[in-house]
């Protein structure tokens, strides 16, 4: 697979965008989060940002609010979610969203969507407060949360954290895990991981495909940072009309509606149609992305995904974090 330049992409306006991203702003801003993700240094905020609105699953009011973290010591650095390190806090639940837990404060349901907006910034510092047990969903994407994170990073070498190297970690060549329908492999090769540390391709490259009757068949390979903002954080949560009732039944899905849910009726089509192209796929990539955010350091690779699932991501995180395959 090649890796393409961002700046291929800035400059060629004419690629494919969805309608409600056809704006000035997008392509004015789209380098400044390049240029975080991709940089060698930490990153944290400037200043605080507060979302609330209702959980997908809850269909209550909540509140997620980020704080800009400088820790003391390189021990400290990293994501402090509600008052703990997030690497202290454990997998409960991955069935239909990730929810993770701390013996000290209980349940955060639905992090994935915040934590992908975080990792498309370039955020590795920061401090998370969540009010209530959901995240809200917002739109149904990470883009809602990425839009108020471009202006707050910073790359300014007066910063502390500007000056601290991320931790990176190359995947391991032929690295294989499955579960159910879903199998995640490593298809990097040496060479082709150095090529992906240069400052114009983007580090981490998923390819995956879905088979998700009654969806038609479906791929989406995330090559580019054009993909990454364009198609990949847009990409709406989605769901299927005849699971509605038995999830309901299940105290699930109370906060759904079509302004935040892509919705598939029973032959698979969109009752409320996308704006970007094998929607479905991109948004699994989406998840993937926002559940590896755990790992307290960066990915390096090319990753395959057939089906995709939280339970397999966070089978990675586990065997990251466990020392297993570095």
């Amino acid at each position: 697979m090649r890796c393409e330049c961002i700046t291929d992409h800035i400059r060629d306006k004419k690629l494919f965008m969805p309608r409600n991203l056809q704006n000035s702003y997008f392509l004015q801003h789209t380098d400044h989060w390049a240029q975080a993700l991709l940089s060698p240094f930490r990153h944290t905020l400037q200043h605080s940002i507060t979302w609330s609105g209702v959980g997908v699953h809850s269909a209550q009011v909540t509140k997620v609010s980020v704080y800009p973290y400088h820790p003391r010591d390189q021990e400290q650095y990293g994501v402090i979610f509600c008052g703990y390190p997030l690497t202290e806090w454990s997998l409960s639940q991955s069935a239909y969203a990730t929810s993770l837990s701390h013996p000290k404060i209980g349940q955060k349901k639905m992090t994935e969507h915040l934590f992908a907006a975080l990792y498309a910034a370039g955020i590795n510092d920061v401090k998370i407060e969540v009010k209530g047990e959901e995240l809200p969903i917002l739109d149904g994407s990470a883009w809602s949360y990425l839009k108020p994170l471009e202006p707050v990073y910073t790359q300014s070498k007066e910063k502390p954290t500007a000056k601290v190297p991320r931790n990176w970690t190359t995947l391991p060549q032929g690295l294989t895990i499955s579960w159910l329908e879903s199998q995640l492999q490593v298809l990097s090769i040496p060479g082709e991981v150095e090529r992906l540390s240069d400052s114009e391709c983007l580090p981490l490259q998923v390819s995956l495909h879905l088979n998700l009757p009654p969806l038609e068949d479906h791929s989406f390979h995330l090559l580019s940072i054009d993909d990454l903002y364009r198609r990949i954080i847009p990409a709406k949560t989605f769901g299927f009309l005849q699971d509605e009732q038995r999830l309901k039944s299940l105290s699930l899905i109370q906060g759904v509606s079509y302004e935040n849910t892509r919705i598939y009726d029973e032959l698979g089509q969109a009752i409320n149609p996308p704006h970007i192209p094998d929607e479905a796929a991109a948004h699994k990539i989406l998840d993937f992305l926002g559940d590896l955010y755990r790992l307290p350091h960066s990915l390096k690779g090319r990753i395959y995904i057939e089906r995709g699932s939280h339970e397999l991501n966070h089978r990675l995180v586990s065997k990251m974090m466990q020392n297993e395959v570095l």
